[in-house]
């Protein structure tokens, strides 16, 4: 059975919307203590307390208990199979279009908002390696690494696998680099 990981999701959203324990709390009507012990794993919120915490961050009780859909994890992985299938063929342009519909249908994946940002910046590889430094080669290389970077601080700031944390920090760095 996977660890649950409310107090991480409640400390991510926190951060996110720029919220402190103290605020939080008095929202809640607990002490800033409680929320410190929740983002710490030492304890769970109370189960009457889920639905406030929820509507505070305007997210869905789902969202909020990190579930996840058995059905949109395989939609998810037949996005990254046909992705990587097109991507063996070097059609890179194919993929990307395919990873944004993806994006368009499951918008809370990060998973596909990785690949999607790595596949961008392979794009900008390519168009670089193509056309050398021609302007309009330049504004369209700025755009998809620009792209690609905001992906990955959506990520950072929404994700709370610390696996795919970790690509997507490795995926700045090749971005940066």
């Amino acid at each position: 059975m996977e660890k649950i990981r409310i107090g991480e999701k409640i400390r991510l959203l926190r951060k996110k919307n720029d919220v402190t324990q103290d605020q939080l709390a008095g929202y809640l009507g607990v002490t800033p203590q409680a929320v410190s012990r929740w983002e710490s794993g030492i304890c769970y919120p109370d189960m009457s307390s889920l639905p406030a915490i929820a509507d505070y961050f305007s997210v869905s009780m789902d969202e909020l208990l990190c579930y996840t859909n058995n059905q949109k994890e395989q939609k998810v992985q037949d996005y990254l199979d046909r992705a990587d299938a097109l991507l063996e063929n070097d059609r890179i342009a194919d993929t990307l279009e395919l990873l944004r519909t993806a994006m368009a249908e499951i918008p809370s994946s990060s998973a596909l908002q990785l690949e999607t940002a790595q596949v961008l910046s392979l794009y900008a590889s390519m168009v670089e390696e193509k056309s050398g430094n021609r302007g309009s080669a330049q504004t369209a290389i700025q755009a998809a690494l620009g792209e690609a970077v905001s992906l990955c601080r959506h990520i950072l700031e929404d994700c709370a696998d610390d696996r795919l944390r970790d690509e997507t920090k490795k995926t700045l760095c090749d971005i940066y680099a």
